[in-house]
């Protein structure tokens, strides 16, 4: 198709005639072929019946007195009839009276020998098949068979096609040329117009006009070519006129321009003063914003910190009141510096996200029970409900989750005097790889104007924005809160109604953590068939805790008045499925949930049913419980965990204790660690800071804690400190004179680098700065983590378990607890004795000898090790090995071959745990060297 879209008009026309007249004769040859083969064939096939009736009427005679002679004389009167290839004669018996073959071949006759009573023609591809039946007085008595051959037709057939193929040859030829003849009349006029518009197209518009050579579509052709030529002449005039008179406005406009470029040139010059002028605001602002950081949070670290620490002295009543006012005030005055910091980070756009593995229901929970205590002084029911279905552990950044949520629960309370506060967490739609889940935060509060909804989010707007408003703030954390939500890709959302309450709520979709991709299932087979009773006044709770049972297996019943929950359990008696176990709200409206505890322990015939107290009133102490004969209490909002924990413990089904005498509290207090003995005696701190104040707060927090600190006052000195003796961990100010801790941080890790003699130091930024890229700095330089100031006791205790006791597992190794009854394990009792013999007298020279010599080596050692000096540790190690094994003092030997190989390898860290052991064996082996003598 390609090449014939590129042929020539007059070829195409030519093919197109050449292409219908080839395709009309070889149809029409092809008709005639067949239908002369068809009519040939009937024709013979015809003429050989007849001949078959001919003979079959002649020879009914001799085929009655079977005369083969008449018969054969029939059948030889074919011969000259050139077609019959074959022809019998056959008696009613089946009997050849006489047969005929024109190829000479006497064999056994092709046609078959079985008699036909009818005629009948049967045509084959090279033959005809005649048979008709010879009858003598209206009887059959034989048959007459001839077979004509089809290879004459055949021939006949060829000659004929070949004669039509010669015909059509010439009369294609003969086509060709009346073609090549006609089609010029067709294509000639519409090629000289092909090439008339090339002209035209080219550019030569002086082209006249063309003679119209027909009226048929062509003619039409040239007259539309014409009435264009003419359009074109007239346009060439009017754009000749006008191109005159574009020069000139040409002319006129490069003048204008180029005034006018003049005059952007010189507003980009003021624009880029200007962006330069707006760059430096900017770099000043943020600039100003960290100095001012850092200047307001160094004096607020000295003040909370100071402040944290007379909580723990003896003060008097009004002394106390004044020191919780000052501190409750100082932390305020904290919160919103972190606001107006978290606003301006936002606005500056240099706020990310971070996304690391959290668990939202541990996060929900947490923020529930730090606001529980807020809620109990208002009186008002704070309930959590978390989504059994939620994944266990998913991709997203926990700080600001949880700053979201701390702000919109933290306002629930704030702003409800009366009712409840609910913070849901709902599971609304996943795959294998995202979770999407739905943040709601109810309120029964004060609810919010319609007209103020539109502007809620504004900063530093509130609901109630009077002079004599009620609630305090600075009325930017909803606008944070919307502006994180933003970043995590959803948008915090507001129903609210005058008088009746609030609802937040938001909607993210979270990335599930590879390692836990399998939801939350509370489900557990050991509870199922297990008979409940939930008795609460507040509906929501009744709802929160049936869903927990629920996916727990457990069937259950509830009621809303503490008077008609014993008459119930009564009920379940008589009707012989009784309650296993009733969890009882404390305060209820008709009576509260001890009394009833004790009502129901009363009554002997339901008092076997287990009782568990749920209560929003605080902790309820070890006594209380046993005097309401409860088997255990919970805190509201209480954690899932807990509820199943104590719940299997009151049904016996785990292997603790019912925890009758523990409260289980909601903040995970079972799990706090006792700080006392938390840390090793020989635990070496540094402390890198320049501000005296600061000092004092940090070393009296360590003293709390049980840590002392040597104290460095700037970054410089620090370095110094950390080059002559060991520290297991360093707490690092980032802005000091002459080094800052950055410079410091950077120093210790290049010497560490490049000496090997130190073991990697644990250092921990200390910083007033709080603007987005100081952790990145810190962690830039080298240090391990990160504390902002102002830094509280429970922050800093924190930290330090979190890396002393990490750093402690990995350096201390188990050890065996050694004995004085153990001296066969440290002496080697044949190697004494065989030095007893050779020494005699001296041997007890000798053995005053070894102990005075392994003192100093292990004095060395000790030295060596705070030094960092690692040939001489080598070679103290080395010969405390030798002479202990001379002395036959295996265990010790032991300890100091390990000694000796750590030094190769330069881990003077974990060298310093395997120290520590070895004084206690070396005294050991003393005690057992001395008692041998005694012995």
């Amino acid at each position: 198709m390609p090449t014939l879209r590129k042929t020539s008009i007059e070829r195409k026309l030519r093919y197109a005639i050449m292409t219908t007249v080839e395709i009309c004769l070889l149809i029409a040859l092809l008709i005639y072929s067949v239908s002369d083969y068809f009519t040939s064939r009937d024709d013979m096939t015809e003429h050989v019946q007849d001949l078959v009736k001919v003979i079959s009427s002649n020879s009914s005679t001799a085929v009655y007195t079977e005369n083969a002679t008449i018969s054969k004389q029939l059948i030889e009167s074919l011969y000259g009839i050139e077609p019959v290839k074959e022809a019998h004669i056959i008696n009613k018996n089946g009997v050849s009276l006489a047969g005929y073959f024109r190829d000479g071949n006497n064999a056994q006759a092709a046609i078959p020998a079985f008699l036909h009573r009818t005629a009948f023609v049967d045509i084959q591809y090279d033959w005809v098949d005649v048979v008709a039946p010879i009858y003598y007085d209206q009887k059959v008595i034989g048959s007459v068979i001839i077979r004509a051959d089809l290879a004459i037709l055949k021939q006949q057939v060829i000659l004929n096609i070949l004669a039509a193929l010669i015909i059509t040859i010439l009369t294609i030829i003969f086509s060709y040329l009346m073609a090549h003849r006609l089609q010029k009349v067709i294509s000639g006029p519409i090629v000289l117009l092909a090439d008339t518009m090339t002209k035209v197209a080219s550019g030569q518009t002086h082209i006249s006009t063309l003679e119209k050579q027909s009226d048929d579509e062509i003619g039409q052709l040239y007259e539309r070519f014409n009435g264009m030529i003419e359009q074109i002449h007239k346009r060439d005039e009017q754009l000749s006129v006008h191109r005159e008179e574009l020069e000139k406005t040409v002319e006129l406009r490069t003048t204008a321009l180029n005034l006018a470029n003049k005059s952007l040139k010189r507003a980009i010059k003021e624009a880029t003063e200007a962006k330069e002028d707006a760059l430096y605001s900017a770099k000043a602002k943020s600039a100003f914003l960290a100095n001012m950081s850092h200047e307001i949070r160094t004096p607020m670290n000295g003040v909370l910190g100071m402040l944290d620490m007379m909580r723990s002295t003896n003060l008097d009543d009004n002394q106390l009141d004044y020191l919780e006012t000052a501190y409750g005030s100082a932390d305020a005055l904290l919160s919103i510096i972190n606001d107006i910091l978290d606003f301006s980070k936002i606005e500056a756009g240099k706020l990310e996200l971070e996304q690391i593995d959290i668990n939202i229901c541990v996060l929900v929970e947490d923020i529930a029970t730090l606001l529980a205590s807020k809620a109990r002084e208002k009186f008002i029911e704070l309930a959590c409900y978390i989504d059994v279905k939620l994944p266990l552990s998913i991709k997203g950044d926990p700080v600001r989750l949880r700053q979201v949520l701390m702000n919109l629960l933290g306002n629930a309370v704030k702003f409800t005097s009366e009712g409840e506060v609910l913070i849901r967490t709902l599971l609304i739609g996943n795959d294998e790889k995202i979770a999407r889940v739905r943040f709601e935060i109810h309120d029964t509060g004060i609810g919010i104007e319609p007209d103020v909804i539109p502007t809620l989010f504004t900063p530093f707007t509130q609901a109630d924005g009077s002079t004599t408003r009620k609630f305090g703030g600075t009325g930017l954390g909803l606008t944070i809160s919307r502006q994180l939500v933003d970043l995590m890709s959803s948008e915090l959302q507001i129903t609210s109604e005058l008088g009746h309450g609030s609802c937040f709520f938001f909607e993210v979709d979270f990335e599930i953590s590879k390692q836990q991709h399998t939801a939350i299932t509370i489900e557990n087979s050991e509870l199922a068939g297990t008979y409940a009773l939930i008795v609460d006044d507040n509906r929501t709770n009744r709802n929160i805790l049936k869903y927990y049972l629920s996916a727990w297996g457990v069937d259950h019943a509830e009621s809303e008045r503490g008077e008609h929950t014993i008459q119930k359990i009564r009920d379940a008696v008589v009707d012989g499925r009784p309650f296993d176990i009733v969890y009882l709200d404390m305060n209820m409206p008709d009576i509260d949930g001890v009394t009833l505890s004790k009502a129901i322990e009363a009554d002997s015939q339901i008092r076997s049913v287990r009782r568990i107290m749920l209560t929003s009133s605080g902790y309820m102490s070890e006594q209380k419980c046993r005097d309401a004969f409860l088997l255990g209490s919970l805190t509201k909002p209480y954690r899932q965990a807990n509820l199943l924990k104590l719940t299997k413990q009151a049904m016996g089904l785990s292997k603790e204790e019912c925890p009758i005498q523990r409260q289980l509290l909601a903040n995970d207090s079972e799990n706090t660690e006792n700080t006392e003995n938390i840390f090793g005696p020989n635990i070496s701190l540094l402390l890198v800071e320049d501000n005296i104040v600061n000092q004092k707060v940090a070393l009296a927090m360590l003293k709390k804690i049980g840590l002392t600190a040597t104290v460095a006052n700037n970054g410089k000195l620090g370095v110094e400190a950390w080059e002559k003796n060991y520290y297991d961990l360093i707490l690092m100010d980032c802005q000091m004179p002459e080094m800052s801790g950055y410079e410091a941080t950077g120093s210790i890790r290049q010497k560490e680098q490049d000496t090997h003699t130190h073991a990697h130091t644990v250092i921990i930024a200390m910083t007033a700065n709080a603007i987005d890229g100081d952790r990145e700095a810190c962690l830039a330089s080298g240090m391990d983590d990160y504390l902002s100031k102002p830094i509280k006791i429970d922050t800093l205790k924190s930290m330090l378990i979190k890396w002393l006791k990490s750093t402690n597992k990995k350096q201390h190794p188990p050890v065996e607890n050694i004995t004085i009854d153990e001296q066969d394990l440290l002496l080697n009792i044949t190697t004494l004795e065989q030095l007893r013999i050779v020494m005699e007298d001296e041997f007890e020279t000798l053995v005053d000898n070894y102990i005075e010599d392994s003192a100093n080596l292990i004095q060395d050692l000790m030295e060596s090790s705070r030094n960092m000096d690692i040939n001489v540790f080598i070679r103290a190690g080395h010969t405390l090995k030798s002479s202990s094994q001379n002395m036959g003092a295996d265990r010790l030997a032991t300890l100091a071959k390990q000694l000796e190989e750590l030094g190769h390898k330069k881990n003077i860290t974990e060298a310093r745990a395997v120290l520590k052991h070895l004084d206690t064996v070396f005294q050991l082996t003393c005690e057992a060297l001395k008692k041998t003598l005694d012995d």
